[in-house]
């Protein structure tokens, strides 16, 4: 109580001191939503990458996409030495018309995989609504939460993808990743889409290896043995992704040397100036025996529940403008935002330590005080 009646007796300039925590706090919890959305999305893709090698046909500029696999390079991957299967796959974009909206990470997309093998990735995702797509399953869809909520669509209606109608078999969970603005397919609706419908033709493969291979020896082998592909090992992807989510947080820092900034220079000279106000109620405890570490405690205590309380009306309102920024966004297909259990820790330990650091001179100084000088000062 002390504390509070201490910030009280200048409630003006504690306000703007807690003000300025305030707006660094909330820039954190804005930017680090959106960069914790970003992270979440990029570590389940590294996940998915990490179980299997990625091969795609070269199309010009030896870029992956444009290009098909026959039943014969599907035949050449499963002889090399090392592969355990490979699973054909066939990726579409959808033709959203003139409401596609920007998303984060890939753009709506179908997948059509062969649902009959038992190495498919989809099996492991989980299914909110409905059920998850099978090989009996005829002209059906699977729809991921974000392509859902765009298409306006539920379980059992029909949804037109690419000109042509599905029945949606299930909707999934939320993954914070690629499968929410996927639909899934089964391979033989894929290859109709494209015209391959009498033929066994994909547009890429996910290649599984036996349990006693290196992954990053076997994808350079199918590179080297192959002609006209591009190999993506799980090293190759990991890295990819951490040079990705190295930039992101590399923002989300930035940021926080703003709030400490900010922050810090308004708490440093709240206190300094409380000390001026104080001189002769410090000097009076010092008489009555109140010890170095109890000044400095005392004011590091005050400069913390500034931080505190600046932190808590920050996130609080950054909360608010979160849930603003996904209630506008969902409506387009996609949320750019995630508040996770982490951030909140986080932005509430930021924000006292700011208050904290910020104290330390003060403290330091009022504890230094002549007590003799301190009590004649007016």
């Amino acid at each position: 109580m002390d504390v509070l009646r201490n910030l009280a007796r200048q409630k003006g300039r504690s306000l703007l001191t807690i003000g300025g925590v305030f707006v660094g706090i909330l820039a954190l919890t804005v930017l680090g939503a959106m960069v914790e959305r970003i992270n979440a999305m990029l570590t389940i893709t590294e996940q998915f990458f990490a179980t299997q090698i990625m091969v795609m046909p070269k199309s010009r500029g030896n870029s992956f996409g444009g290009g098909v696999f026959t039943e014969e390079h599907f035949d050449k991957i499963s002889s090399i030495e090392g592969v355990e299967a490979v699973v054909p796959r066939i990726n579409i974009m959808i033709d959203m018309g003139e409401g596609f909206a920007f998303t984060l990470g890939l753009p709506p997309m179908i997948q059509a995989v062969d649902l009959a093998l038992d190495h498919n990735e989809w099996k492991n995702l989980k299914v909110r609504s409905g059920e998850m797509l099978t090989a009996s399953h005829e002209k059906a869809a699977v729809l991921g939460s974000d392509l859902a909520r765009q298409l306006e669509v539920q379980v059992g209606e029909l949804v037109t993808l690419n000109g042509e109608d599905f029945e949606v078999a299930g909707i999934l969970e939320k993954t914070l990743s690629g499968p929410d603005n996927m639909a899934l397919l089964n391979i033989s609706d894929g290859r109709r889409l494209l015209g391959f419908e009498d033929s066994k033709l994909a547009t890429s493969a996910a290649v599984i290896w036996q349990s006693d291979v290196d992954p990053e020896e076997l994808s350079r082998r199918i590179q080297d043995e192959l002609e006209g592909v591009l190999v993506m090992s799980p090293q190759a992807a990991k890295e990819i992704l951490s040079q990705a989510m190295l930039v992101i947080n590399l923002v989300i820092l930035g940021a926080a040397g703003v709030a400490l900034v900010v922050g810090g220079l308004a708490v440093i000279n709240t206190m300094m100036m409380s000390i001026s106000e104080r001189t002769r109620e410090i000097g009076v405890k010092m008489a009555v025996g109140a010890r170095t570490r109890t000044i400095i405690s005392e004011f590091l205590l005050e400069s913390g529940t500034i931080g505190l309380i600046g932190g808590i009306l920050g996130l609080g309102i950054g909360a608010v403008l979160v849930r603003l920024g996904n209630t506008w966004t969902s409506s387009r297909g996609v949320e750019i935002f995630y508040i996770s259990p982490r951030l909140i820790f986080a932005t509430l330990v930021f924000a006292v330590v700011i208050g904290i650091l910020a104290g330390i001179y003060p403290a330091y100084r009022a504890s230094q005080l002549n007590c003799v000088q301190a009590l004649r000062r007016e």
